[in-house]
This record gives structure tokens, sequence and C-alpha cells, in this order.
């Protein structure tokens, strides 16, 4: 099985690292357009002698099962595809609490896929990580909130995930999606009364930037040369959102944003900027024009008020994790337990301790508040954007292009999964796999004779 191996690290290398295609226009070795993966099997076969045995026996008509078609690369890819996805719902049991992230784009084909990402927290020898992992492409033929929140339990079900256990959702300011009578949002909370709804802060706090801009035509001009720049500079593979900000520091963010808008709705403030931007002029030797005047107007403050609403309500039903060391003055003796845990861990945490910092504070302490830690786990797993869900469409884009918009949802969805989740999908023990690929050939020898 040595060569078998090899084929199968060929393959998920081509894929996984690259995001190259495997196939060409044949499967045959040493024709024309045959493909990545044949290209590399040829070149592996110049310096390895158990490579350069095999193709030299494919070549001479030797042997029949010979491991390179297509229908083998679909079978490994799913094999390498259930491992992954076996990982992360075993990860997903121990964290037991999650929220799903869901967002939806076209593919090259015209096909609607969601995306779809769960988040939670994983505990491992005191140590707190807050997880985002994708889970599938589904197609969906309509968009309305009934019919992707059935396409969401349907995910659920099939994965044997527990609807009972979900405490967030996130999804983008679409009607269909955050919608107070039927958007996917309410029929979900419907379901789960205990679901947290966390609209995403990145795409509101981008319309309320939208809106604004709208209000002046220099000002519209400036934000697309802003979004030309940002094209060009997005192609870089750094992430650009980082999954551990809770929905806390979102809030922060959004105030200090708030009394930037206020703060240069003055006529004070503006001359500082006058002032800066004749400085910035001279040192580049430049003569400052300006052209018009712009002012901050009310709506725009009204317009975050507005947008970011839901984050401000959830931020107040969990304010009281974010300042332990004052909690003692909110609560009297005669209290519930839980309040008697919070009193305890008041004497204990530094003030303005993060809530990731105080849990792994509880476990390494035997868990000895075990409400206030579920409480904390539920807080982490709220999503404050649909960034994981989107950075996915960057892997669907690559992988389903225009020369492989035939390419079947199962390969779609096991190539994403494993080219997404490649953290993952490297510790993988290729050994194992084979076994499992051999097994699953034997049996289907035996069934045949």
């Amino acid at each position: 099985m040595h060569h078998s191996n090899d084929f199968s690290e060929l393959r998920y290398s081509v894929d996984r690292e690259q995001c190259l295609d495997f196939r060409g226009n044949s499967d045959v070795l040493h024709k024309k357009r045959i493909g990545n993966f044949l290209k590399l099997v040829e070149l592996l076969a110049q310096s390895d002698a158990v490579m350069a045995d095999h193709v030299h026996r494919i070549k001479n008509e030797e042997i029949n099962t010979h491991y390179l078609v297509k229908n083998i690369q679909n079978e490994l890819i799913q094999i390498i595809e259930k491992r992954i996805r076996e990982e992360v719902l075993s990860k997903l049991q121990m964290a037991k609490y999650f929220s799903t992230i869901v967002d939806c784009t076209q593919d090259v084909s015209k096909v609607e896929q969601m995306s779809n990402v769960l988040r939670f927290v994983q505990m491992k020898n005191a140590e707190v990580k807050v997880c985002e992992h994708f889970i599938d492409f589904i197609p969906v033929e309509q968009t309305t909130g009934a019919a992707l929140k059935d396409v969401i339990l349907q995910i659920l079900t099939q994965t044997g995930i527990p609807i009972e256990d979900m405490r967030g959702q996130g999804y983008d300011n679409g009607a269909n999606m955050r919608g107070h009578q039927s958007g996917v949002q309410k029929r979900i909370l419907e379901k789960n009364s205990r679901v947290f709804f966390v609209p995403c802060h990145a795409h509101s706090l981008n319309l309320v930037v939208n809106d604004a801009a709208k209000s002046s035509r220099e000002v519209v001009a400036y934000f697309e040369m802003v979004q030309a720049i940002y094209n060009f500079l997005s192609g870089s593979s750094r992430r650009w959102t980082n999954i551990e900000i809770d929905i806390s520091e979102a809030k922060q963010t959004l105030n200090k944003k708030v009394n930037f808008l206020k703060l240069y709705r003055s006529d004070e403030a503006f001359k500082k900027v006058i002032s800066d931007a004749e400085l910035i002029a001279a040192e580049l030797d430049l003569e400052p024009s300006f052209l018009f005047e712009v002012s901050i107007r009310p709506s725009a403050i009204n317009w975050i008020e507005e947008r970011f609403n839901q984050l401000y309500e959830n931020c107040d039903v969990f304010q009281f994790l974010y300042d332990f060391a004052n909690i003692k003055k909110d609560f009297s003796k005669e209290s519930h337990r839980e309040k008697y845990e919070l009193l305890a861990l008041s004497e204990l945490i530094e003030p303005k301790t993060s809530p990731l910092k105080v849990l792994e504070f509880i476990l390494r302490n035997n868990n000895f508040t075990p409400n206030i830690s579920i409480a904390l786990r539920i807080l982490l797993t709220q999503p404050v954007s649909v960034a994981s869900a989107e950075r996915s469409f960057s892997k669907l884009k690559l992988i389903k292009d225009y020369l492989r918009s035939i390419m079947s949802q199962n390969r779609l969805t096991g190539l994403s999964l494993i080219s997404i989740e490649s953290d993952m999908a490297k510790k993988l023990d290729f050994t194992e796999l084979m076994k499992a690929f051999a097994s699953e050939k034997s049996r289907r020898v035996n069934f045949f004779h």
C-alpha cells in the first residue's frame, strides 16, 4: 500500500495546499491536458522507484486497477471529509453549547450556496479557545426565511446536533434573516427560545457608512476609490477578523465610533481636521485646497444606534459577566446559588478581567462556580460577525471556478472542508485513512462476489 499512500498524499496536497484542480480532460497518463494530479504522478515517477514501477505497469497494461481515476479520487475525498467532520462534531459534543453562522452566495453555476459555520468554546486542560468551524455548503432553491430555516434544521438533524444546545445565531442584515416576523432568526427562536440573535456587526457598520456616504457626491467618489484599494489589498490570505472578539468588545468599538462622530460634528473639531490636512499637504509639498465643506449629520449617529440596537440588547443581558469586582454592589446576601457564585468570584477576580480569562480561572480551580462557567461559555459562543462564513466563499470561488463549473455538490463540499479546515486535515493519519479506504473496497468486492 506504499504507492496508494503516495497517491492519497498527492491528491491531498494538490487540492488542500494550492486549491488546484485534480483532473484534466483525460485519465490516461502521458496524454495532453491530463490535469495536475496525473502530471505530479508522472513527475514523482521520475525519482521514486515504487511509483516508477507502478506507472510502468500501467503503461504496459499489466494491471487494471491503478487508483488514478476520478471515482477513486472522490472516494478518498469523502473519507478525508468524513474524518474531519467527525473531529469537528467530537469537539462540539465536548463543548455542548454552540452558535450557528450562516451566509449565502451564488456560485459560478448560479447555484445559491449556503455556508454553515459552527462556533463553540473548546476547553482543554483549563485552556479556553473560541472555535469557528466550517461544516457544509448546501445548495438552496429558495431564500425565504421559512426555506432557510428548514435547511438549517435539516443540517442539524443530519449531523446529530441537538437544537436544544444552540445558544446563538449570526446572520447578515437581510430581511429574510433578521426579520422580526418571518425571518430565520425569529423562526429559530420559535424552536428554541434560548437562542440569541446577533446580526453581523461588520455588515451593520458597512450599511451605516453606506447610508451616510450617500448624502454627498464627493464622499461617494471617495469611497469608490477606497473600495478599489480594498479590492486590490484584500487578495491577501491574511485573516481580517479575530474570532475571539466578543459582543462587549464589539460594543466598545462601536461606542468609540459614535463618540468620534459626535465630536466631529463641532466646528472646532473640523478646524483641527483642516489644520492637520494643511500640515500633511505641506510635508508633501502640495498646495492645500478644500473645495467643499462637509458635516456629520445627526442621522449618521441615529443610523448606528438603530442598526446596532440588537447588539446593545444582548450586551445588557451579559453585562454582569464583565466586571466581577463590582458585582457585590448589586446583590444582597439573601440570594440564589448563582448570585453566591458571583459574589465568590468578585473576591478573587481582578477588575476588568476578560470573560475568557475568568473562565480559564474557574476551570483551573475545579470549576468551582459551574453556573457562571456555563454563562461564560454561552457568552463566548455568541458570534460577532459572519466573517468565517464569508471567508468560505473565497474557497468556493477557488475550488468551483468556471473551468470546474459542473463539479458535483459532494465533491465541492468535500474539497471545501479539506481546504478550509486544513489545520485539522494536516493532523490526519494517512495510514488510518488508507486502511479505511482498503476496508471499504474489500467490502464491495465481497458483496459483488
